[in-house]
């Protein structure tokens, strides 16, 4: 499960967004999960709806559209802010809903591409890359504000700190943008394939790429500060906890570095390619795998268990208070909730 499941990830996503893109096929994706401890709830966006659900029960709330609606789709996470619920479609629209009630604000109608990445949400204004190489950028009454184009789709959820928005694309580049005008103070070619986001800490970009490594750049300067080589692609976002950074790759293997050198800790072959973030939570690791395993592991990379879900597992676990979230595709179920022992606590649909 190398080289040919990275190939076939690759290709089965872009060959899925042609083929939506002449309305040929159902989209391939799986569902992005959002968590607001303060609410109690989750935001899942996958096929033809957007739901929000008790974290404590499964239960639906609310889901947008509130009619069926076959020409609207949505994988990536929601995002939460100033009151709002932002989330595009493949139907290249992108949307800002009351959380409360699933209503809509407003809609853009504006993109050629579909939204496959997270937006950002500050303050101010939201980020939402989309896959017609552009950067989309809203005030929070749905103005657009400004845009960046890159030369490739962009596929990951932006980064943002002090005054400079950080944009990955398809087409190796990092880009540093500033945040009010969207004009760029600085790019880095990367050498490989972005397909996520970075992760911004304490002026330190730290990213991932096709070319089978792990970066930390400066994030004022776009210098490399180290880059060390992982034995697959690096699709997801890496996480920081507990002074480790975390990060899977699609031969699936979960690694352990140190944040200031890029020096490994330890790592884990987990027996399925990883395509999302590793979640930290109560001094365990979670990750899931396309070999259908949600992995919990001590902080020194032990495993203390390993539960087979007998369906591949695509993008990240997510934390709900003491739950892990996991989100399903090509399933009956959308989303398992699992409790820390491993021990499954709900299901939507509910069964």
């Amino acid at each position: 499960m190398k080289k040919n499941t990275l190939l076939k990830l690759a290709f089965l996503a872009l060959l899925s967004l042609a083929l939506t893109a002449c309305g040929s096929v159902a989209p391939l994706s799986w569902p992005g999960i959002h968590v607001d401890e303060a609410s109690g709830r989750a935001y899942v966006a996958y096929q033809n709806h957007v739901t929000a659900l008790n974290t404590q029960s499964g239960s639906s709330v609310w889901e947008f559209p509130a009619e069926r609606d076959n020409g609207f789709t949505a994988f990536a996470e929601p995002a939460l802010g100033e009151g709002q619920l932002f989330f595009g479609g493949y139907n290249h629209n992108f949307y800002a809903v009351t959380p409360g009630s699933g209503a809509l604000e407003w809609s853009y109608e504006g993109p050629a591409g579909q939204f496959i990445a997270s937006p950002l949400v500050d303050g101010a204004r939201i980020y939402a890359p989309n896959a017609d190489h552009t950067l989309y950028t809203f005030d929070h009454a749905g103005s657009l504000l400004w845009t960046f184009k890159t030369s490739h789709p962009q596929w990951g959820k932006p980064a943002l700190g002090d005054g400079l928005v950080y944009v990955s694309s398809l087409n190796h580049f990092l880009y540093a943008l500033d945040a009010e005008s969207g004009e760029e103070v600085w790019s880095l070619d990367t050498g490989g394939t972005l397909a996520a986001g970075p992760l911004l800490h304490e002026g330190v970009l730290y990213i991932g790429s096709f070319n089978s490594e792990v970066l930390a750049v400066d994030a004022a300067g776009g210098e490399v500060l180290w880059r060390v080589p992982t034995d697959g692609w690096v699709w997801g976002t890496p996480a920081l906890y507990e002074g480790q950074l975390l990060v899977g790759d699609l031969s699936g293997f979960l690694y352990s570095l140190d944040p200031a050198t890029g020096a490994q800790n330890w790592t884990l072959e987990t027996g399925g390619s990883i395509t999302g973030t590793p979640l930290g939570l109560n001094e365990h690791i979670y990750v899931i795998n396309e070999a259908g395993r949600v992995i919990s592991a001590t902080l020194s990379g032990s495993i203390v268990w390993n539960q087979d879900f007998g369906t591949e597992l695509y993008g990240s676990a997510v934390a709900a208070g003491d739950l892990i979230l996991v989100g399903q595709h090509n399933n009956t179920t959308t989303v398992v909730a699992v409790n820390e022992s491993g021990s499954r606590v709900w299901t939507f649909p509910q069964q």
